[in-house]
């Protein structure tokens, strides 16, 4: 049985996994031949209310089934300052995040 503190550090963990990270998971679950509602059913388990959406997980199981091998976005490849903002958004996020927890 897990104890009240293991589940408050289990939650914090679910707050800093990203779309990237969840998309790597897609990737990693869509290779070993798991369908998008069990890869879907994970995620939620895992980040909740910050899970990317079941279409979402849909479309990039379905971009890695057809052969893409990138987990970056074509915008991405597109506007490199774009994915440099959205980076530095996230681990200054996680930074903040971090410094209030302590």
């Amino acid at each position: 049985m897990m104890c009240e503190s293991d589940n408050e550090s289990e939650n914090n963990l679910s707050a800093h996994i990203s779309v990237f990270e969840q998309r790597a998971y897609i990737k990693i679950e869509t290779i070993r031949g798991k369908t998008v509602p069990e890869i879907h059913a994970t995620l939620n388990e895992v980040c909740g209310t910050d899970t990317v959406d079941p279409s979402m997980v849909q479309r990039w199981h379905q971009r890695f089934r057809d052969g893409r091998i990138s987990m970056i976005t074509t915008l991405a490849l597109a506007d490199p300052l774009w994915l440099l903002k959205t980076t530095l958004t996230q681990l200054f996020s996680q930074l903040y995040s971090m410094k209030t927890d302590e």
